[in-house]
């Protein structure tokens, strides 16, 4: 998925701006949905663009690099982001890439989340996007390598200062 944004898209009158998902390599999807979760694409404040913390999460590199408010960095963690063609039952996720790529706004947080679908503890978490958060492991020894359903992983340490520092709205970018 790539999040595209023009001058046509910010509403003066509404005060928000409208973001369009564009499949980049799923099929059957419709405008404004994710292949994965077919929910809505947000709107997010204009007046929440700017001066907000950055989360930026490298695919490539399996880093989180975190900026303030003044786009200085602040942190660095290793992660693991989606294993790529996870093999899944079925009618759960297509066995591509499972990350999300693109711009995400932080949508809540929970100390101690519970994944009803993986029946795991996700301590921690960060929602950004559907079913996606980044958060805690026990899982150390995979940090720096793919290795996830989709979430972003973290070692607890580094979940936890990331839980701290970050704000609801605080910009996510993944690549």
């Amino acid at each position: 998925m790539v999040t595209s944004l023009s001058s046509n898209d910010i509403d003066e009158n509404l005060n928000q701006v409208k973001l369009k998902l564009i499949p980049t390599s799923i099929e059957n999807t419709t405008e404004g949905t994710t292949p994965y979760f077919n929910s809505p694409s947000e709107i997010l404040p204009v007046n929440n663009i700017t001066n907000n913390q950055l989360i930026d999460i490298s695919i490539k590199e399996q880093q989180v690099r975190v900026y303030d408010e003044k786009n200085k960095l602040v942190y660095t963690f290793i992660c693991s982001t989606s294993l790529t063609g996870i093999l899944m039952p079925p009618g759960q996720h297509p066995d591509v890439i499972h990350d999300n790529i693109g711009e995400f706004t932080v949508l809540d947080k929970e100390k101690n989340h519970w994944s009803k679908k993986y029946q795991c503890d996700m301590p921690w978490a960060i929602h950004y996007h559907g079913g996606h958060y980044i958060h805690a492991t026990n899982k150390i020894k995979e940090l720096g390598r793919p290795a996830s359903h989709g979430c972003v992983r973290l070692h607890p340490r580094d979940a936890k200062i990331l839980y701290d520092f970050t704000k609801i709205r605080d910009i996510i970018y993944i690549h």
